[in-house]
């Protein structure tokens, strides 16, 4: 996967070592990787790259009415 679209605040799919899991993305892609909060309290990966990411989820912006 491309990480061209991801943005912060967007939910990504990884997968680590076997280990799947939802995370958080902090801050932009830089050199070929992302750096991540995972929702799942047991995990202790903060980065991952390309190939560690199995889908994306854009955050939407919340309506101003």
């Amino acid at each position: 996967m491309t990480l061209h679209g991801i943005k912060p605040g967007d939910l990504v799919l990884c997968d680590v070592r076997g280990a799947r899991f939802h995370a958080r993305v902090d801050c932009r892609p830089v050199d070929g990787g992302l750096t991540v909060q995972p929702i799942e309290r047991h995990i202790t990966t903060r980065t991952v790259t390309a190939r560690q990411v199995l889908a994306h989820w854009r955050r939407s912006a919340r309506s101003q009415t």
